[in-house]
């Protein structure tokens, strides 16, 4: 099996290769995108029957008041409780698939300007890209990163940045049922 395309003299170009493993980041993240989005979408099928069915034990369990009623209602909502603590964790997976779905897209239009040979060179077209960029962001702590990358901060301090500023917002609960 041919693995790559042998390299030769006269066809190969740094742009080229730049742009096959650019191609390459954009195919695997949309790739994971699609095969967590399935195992996901069946985490919150299930999520939403329990929900669902620990509604309809509570609703029962109103309608004949006792002391047992009254344990099987505390542990309903104990339940309740744990699956409100495991949406934080959909939560965090929405912001990561969010954030791969802009790196594949970004890796793309990026491919679109080098390979093309005219507005590679051109700062307009960069700077087109970097406002196309920035405008796809509606988390703050990526608005945050772009703007400290965009001015030359060193990726980890940027990232440090992003993150303090992250754990300095304040975290709703979540309502996805």
């Amino acid at each position: 099996m041919d693995v790559a395309k042998p390299i030769t003299s006269q066809a190969w170009s740094h742009e080229d290769e730049t742009a096959l493993i650019m191609k390459l980041a954009a195919a695997q993240t949309g790739l994971s995108l699609t095969q967590a989005s399935a195992s996901v979408n069946t985490l919150t099928a299930n999520f939403a029957e329990m929900v669902s069915t620990i509604h309809a034990i509570k609703l029962e369990a109103e309608q004949t008041p006792s002391a047992t009623t009254k344990r099987i209602l505390e542990h309903c909502e104990q339940f309740l409780d744990r699956v409100q603590g495991a949406l934080v964790g959909f939560q965090f997976y929405d912001r990561m698939h969010q954030r791969l779905d802009h790196i594949a897209r970004h890796l793309e239009n990026t491919l679109q300007l080098v390979g093309n040979k005219v507005a590679i060179n051109d700062p307009v077209a960069w700077q087109t890209l970097k406002e196309k960029i920035k405008t796809s962001y509606n988390i703050e702590e990526d608005r945050v990163l772009f703007e400290q990358v965009m001015q030359g901060i060193p990726v980890k301090e940027a990232v440090k940045t992003a993150a303090r500023h992250a754990r300095a917002e304040p975290v709703d609960k979540v309502e996805l049922f």
